[in-house]
């Protein structure tokens, strides 16, 4: 699987233009790849951006600020790769973590975010009882995570 951070063709009103994820995908068993684009709230002008290092020039007022989302999309996307590698992610689940949609690092996380969106509000309290049971049962503190 490779992850790389692309910007989008075509510009807005504004003349800035999107980042978004593009990941590509074979899996070992069939020829076809799967490929998807995965967009971001970050807009540049491409005139702005280094090709060389994927980081916006210093003549942009905002370079800082804008610098730093943009590691923060790296950072995403290296430990997307990692749980990936790791078989801990499925292709779904990398998609849907890169959007920022759900978080599958820990049974706590899960909980949290999927589950309280998806169900109702007494599923979901039974559900995050039901672990607050385990984790008792287990002597763990509430605050520990299970993964």
């Amino acid at each position: 699987m490779t992850i790389t951070l692309r910007l989008k063709h075509g510009t807005q009103k504004d003349g800035r233009t999107y980042i978004y994820f593009d990941v590509t995908h074979k899996q070992p068993h069939q020829e076809r790849v799967q490929r998807k684009k995965v967009s971001t709230p970050i807009k540049v002008k491409s005139t702005d951006i280094l090709k060389k290092n994927f980081r916006v020039k210093g003549s942009n007022k905002n370079s800082e600020r804008i610098n730093q989302a943009i590691k923060k999309l790296e950072e995403q996307r290296d430990t997307a790769l990692t749980r990936f590698e790791q078989k801990s992610f499925t292709y779904n689940q990398v998609i849907n973590y890169l959007k920022g949609e759900s978080d599958f690092s820990s049974v706590d996380t899960y909980i949290n975010t999927e589950i309280k969106k998806t169900r109702s509000t007494a599923t979901y309290n039974d559900y995050l009882n039901t672990l607050k049971a385990f984790k008792k049962h287990c002597d763990l503190a509430s605050q520990d995570t299970i993964s």
